[in-house]
């Protein structure tokens, strides 16, 4: 289980402020608020990539930082490989860096994200879409405990996008535990089992059975079109 306790983190200004939830094994949680919000700052706090100014994040009871860390799959902001290297390079030197990974899974990520045809491309002429789908493998590859993705759909069309949320499925299914947030909500509907607003630093509301609301309609209600919680 994932616990986020009291997280709070401060730049110049508060961008979150006291921060909790629990996301149960095999859960897709769903992370939603506005541009703004401190989504991505969470995200990375979880995935061990900033390190907050105030509260912890638990997996099984122990905190993830700096001991105690679940296997962790990270898809956040724009995504930075060697530009000269091809994709299938990238995935292989990363995956030998991690010293857990063999060939035949990155080999099998790049199937699954359909980029077999193009593993070989330099990097650097990849679209905005492939760039995507190689990042997704990335994240995935080494089969992790849990999967943080933020924003994974921005730039790939229908067919991938379809394929991304049959993945996020199956991997919920074998006790993958899934962090997700996008401005997407509704396409989110139909994959996440909880979600979670969060609105200038501060979470407004959760629900745990996210399948038996319209999240979207939720999400217009509970926060005004000026941003503010209601």
């Amino acid at each position: 289980m994932l616990e986020i306790r009291n997280i709070s983190k401060k730049y110049s200004k508060t961008v979150l402020d006291n921060v909790s939830f629990l996301v149960e094994e095999g859960m897709v949680c769903g992370l939603f608020g506005a541009n703004g919000a401190g989504k991505s700052t969470l995200l990375k706090i979880i995935a061990g990539l900033e390190i907050p100014s105030g509260g912890e994040v638990l997996w099984d009871g122990r905190a993830i930082l700096p001991g105690g860390s679940p296997k962790i799959g990270a898809m956040i902001e724009s995504p930075c490989f060697f530009p000269g290297m091809s994709g299938y390079e990238n995935l292989r030197l990363l995956a030998h860096l991690a010293g857990d990974c063999k060939d035949e899974a990155v080999l099998r990520a790049i199937k699954a994200v359909g980029l077999s045809s193009q593993k070989d491309i330099l990097f650097k002429k990849y679209s905005l879409g492939m760039k995507q789908r190689l990042y997704f493998a990335f994240a995935f590859m080494r089969k992790p405990s849990l999967l943080v993705l933020d924003e994974p759909f921005s730039g790939i069309d229908p067919i991938a996008l379809d394929s991304f949320e049959r993945f996020i499925k199956d991997f919920a299914s074998t006790g993958m535990t899934i962090l997700i947030s996008s401005h997407e909500i509704r396409e989110l509907q139909t994959i996440v089992d909880k979600a979670v607003f969060l609105d200038k630093g501060k979470m407004i509301y959760e629900n745990d059975d996210a399948g038996r609301i319209d999240i979207f309609k939720e999400f217009l209600y509970r926060v005004s079109p000026s941003g503010e919680a209601q």
